[in-house]
């Protein structure tokens, strides 16, 4: 199915997405499954070394590729609702991480780090990633959301950079 075709049915919503979590049996066994997403689609969670589910349980964040590129979802976990938080290019699947206090999320795209407001939906641009760099695997936000640590990599020799989210600037 494209993405496309499930808009015009009105299951996408002014960001929000329809329940698509389903109950099924799991084969071989009488233990239900419960899927979260729409297998047409694919769903990531963040990193495992990232926040990805809110303090009391009740939502977690994940990355969806239905509007036609990677973003990043809210979905509320009673009732399987998921709300569109980015609309940025190049989004990297897994970057996304949810800071310790819930306000914001920090993710990585189109070589730039970015922090979105869940009050208002609104992505600030923290750190460019220089020319000639590009990122690597690894993306970090400190306890306190005051720093972010990513590795960039060119031409073989890889660097650590923390990005003081504040100051909007970086060192190695």
């Amino acid at each position: 199915r494209l993405p496309t075709a499930r808009f015009a049915r009105g299951a996408y919503t002014n960001g929000i997405t329809a329940s698509e979590t389903r109950r099924s049996p799991a084969p071989g066994t009488d233990f239900p499954i419960l899927r979260l997403t729409d297998p047409a689609n694919i769903s990531l969670l963040p990193a495992a070394y990232a926040r990805g589910i809110s303090r009391r349980g009740n939502w977690l964040l994940f990355s969806n590729d239905r509007s036609g590129g990677f973003q990043l979802y809210r979905m509320d976990l009673k009732s399987g609702q998921s709300r569109r938080l980015t609309e940025l290019d190049e989004l990297e699947p897994g970057s996304g991480t949810l800071t310790a206090d819930e306000k914001s999320v920090f993710c990585l795209a189109s070589r730039s780090v970015y922090q979105v407001s869940l009050s208002n939906l609104r992505a600030r641009e923290v750190y460019r990633i220089p020319e000639g760099f590009t990122a690597g695997s690894g993306f970090a936000i400190s306890e306190d959301g005051a720093y972010a640590t990513l590795i960039e990599k060119r031409a073989g020799s890889y660097r650590l950079r923390l990005v003081n989210v504040a100051q909007s600037s970086a060192s190695t």
